[in-house]
């Protein structure tokens, strides 16, 4: 985690299976954007389970120092904005 600012990782370690077949390698991911498959999956749920969603994430997120909440929503924002609101409005942001 580096001091709370996590970074890449170096691709160096061990890989420990049991059986193995095929071609291992670790690579970046050409995708830029990560966030619009969080927001389709979010999108996809029904009106209810959206709802838990929020609240689930405002309960968790009460308990966490404000500069670390502030990170969360700048990130979930990227995936949907609107809904966001809500959780950084319970969180009064």
């Amino acid at each position: 985690m580096d001091g709370g600012k996590p970074k890449e990782a170096s691709g160096e370690g061990k890989l420990w299976v049991n059986q193995l077949k095929g071609e291992v390698a670790r690579r970046k991911i050409s995708l830029t954007n990560d966030f619009t498959q969080a927001g389709e999956r979010y999108h996809s749920l029904s009106k209810v389970d959206q709802e838990h969603i929020i609240d689930n994430l405002v309960a968790d997120l009460m308990h966490i120092d404000k500069p670390i909440q502030k990170r969360v929503i700048d990130n979930l924002t990227k995936a949907d904005a609107e809904r966001v609101r809500n959780v950084a409005k319970d969180l009064k942001l």
